[in-house]
């Protein structure tokens, strides 16, 4: 997720300090806080200008670029309609394809993987809305600014944090398909099994954490007077911790790109088309339908999340090239990772035969969920691992009337041609 322009901190520059005291920043009048020392900081390590007092408050905007009418309204459209009417579809979707593959009658390895990519899509979905949806409107009310400013410091690593987890249950899920399509049974029956998915997912969820603690460092909140609403309130501003040169370096240009972008990147593209591959010309592997639906998953985030990786590793570069446009385009990736987030639901219906057929089977409330593939005698096992519902129970009695009706018959045939005078 790009960061939100209040984090990001564009107005801003690394350079060399300001000659500033604090003296010099904070009114004669008003006694020396935390709040001035921190602000004093910030304006010397980052560049910012200095801002203007209101009762010995800095008045708000102090980290904020500034923002032309034509973006603000483009923001506005993109942040505050599109992304959070995306976000309620993929709340939806995702909450359903969740429901969905963790259910008996798709339950395999790759489908349980695709069940925790529902949930941190979801994670990744509200997380966005609020730190981008809410933050476009933050500027029509002050609570909505105050709750903003106070609570994105939390829920911006929350959301790095979901769509590593993201990035993570993609490759895993595309590496279980690999593993089941295109390598030897015996080490698909190591690899493909549900004590394997519940380590991997349980790793990932803790890498995820791990990795992004050091964004919970790289905010920070400072309380101002805001002109407008002529209330005091919150505003959030990016830490001098964010603009440290070795941290920029390792943090968000070697780290980032290994492990989140270019890495799993690489790997997703050459299992996919491995298993394209395999698909087409070879004889292994189970559903085609569910084949093609997590090929096209793993399409889907591949050209979603390319702006933002390009945005996160060269940033610097992108600011200075695209000046004014910079902030346009990151909005744009923003929109392009949620609707990545939201649109799995849709491939699934449209390409997954037996996602859709339990669909319709548990929204219109058919019969009793199958149970687990592990203790269940009914049902057909596919080759990737996941069982085949059988008929209903209506279908199931339906047929044997029709054995018993066929069974009938014919040994009345076979009376009539043997003994015609009993039967006449």
């Amino acid at each position: 997720i790009p960061v939100p322009s209040s984090i990001d901190g564009t107005s801003g520059s690394p350079g060399p300090p300001p000659l500033l005291t604090l003296d010099q920043l904070v009114p004669a009048h008003c006694d020396r806080t935390e709040l001035h020392h921190n602000l004093h900081s910030l304006i010397v390590s980052v560049n910012f200008p200095p801002p203007n007092f209101t009762d010995c408050l800095p008045n708000c905007g102090v980290c904020a670029s500034h923002q032309e009418p034509d973006y603000v309204l483009f923001n506005l459209i993109v942040s505050g309609i599109i992304l959070p009417l995306l976000g309620v579809f993929g709340l939806v979707g995702n909450s359903l394809s969740a429901f969905i593959y963790s259910r008996p009658e798709c339950r395999s390895s790759t489908n349980l993987y695709l069940c925790a990519l529902g949930f941190s899509d979801c994670a990744v979905i509200i997380t966005a809305i609020f730190l981008f949806g809410v933050e476009s409107y933050r500027k029509f009310s002050v609570s909505v600014y105050t709750v903003h400013g106070s609570v994105s410091p939390i829920v911006y690593p929350m959301g790095h944090a979901a769509q590593v987890c993201s990035v993570y249950f993609t490759l895993v899920g595309c590496f279980d398909c690999f593993v089941a399509t295109c390598l030897s049974n015996r080490i698909r029956n190591i690899v493909c099994r549900s004590r394997t998915v519940r380590k991997s997912v349980l790793c990932v969820v803790i890498f995820a954490i791990i990795y992004n603690i050091p964004h919970c460092f790289e905010s920070t909140v400072i309380e101002c007077y805001h002109e407008k609403f002529m209330s005091p309130t919150f505003e959030l501003c990016p830490d001098p911790f964010r603009f440290n040169a070795m941290y920029a370096y390792y943090y968000y240009k070697l780290m980032y790109s290994t492990f989140v972008a270019v890495g799993p990147l690489l790997c997703l593209i050459f299992m996919n088309i491995s298993i394209i591959g395999v698909s087409i010309f070879g004889s292994k592997g189970g559903s085609m339908g569910d084949t093609i639906a997590l090929v096209l998953v793993v399409l889907l985030f591949i050209v979603c999340n390319t702006i933002a990786l390009v945005l996160n590793v060269f940033e610097d570069q992108l600011a200075e090239y695209l000046d004014i446009y910079f902030n346009y385009v990151v909005d744009l990736s923003n929109v392009l990772v949620v609707f990545n987030s939201s649109f799995n639901f849709v491939i699934y219906v449209i390409f997954s035969e037996q996602f859709r057929r339990t669909l319709i089977l548990y929204l219109c409330g058919g019969r009793e969920p199958l149970r687990d593939m592990t203790t269940s005698s009914s049902g057909n096992l596919t080759t990737n691992g996941s069982v085949v519902a059988p008929a209903p129970p209506i279908i199931q009695v339906i047929t044997e009337k029709s054995r018993l009706r066929l069974a009938n018959d014919a040994y009345g045939n076979f009376l009539q041609s043997t003994q015609r005078e009993v039967l006449i």
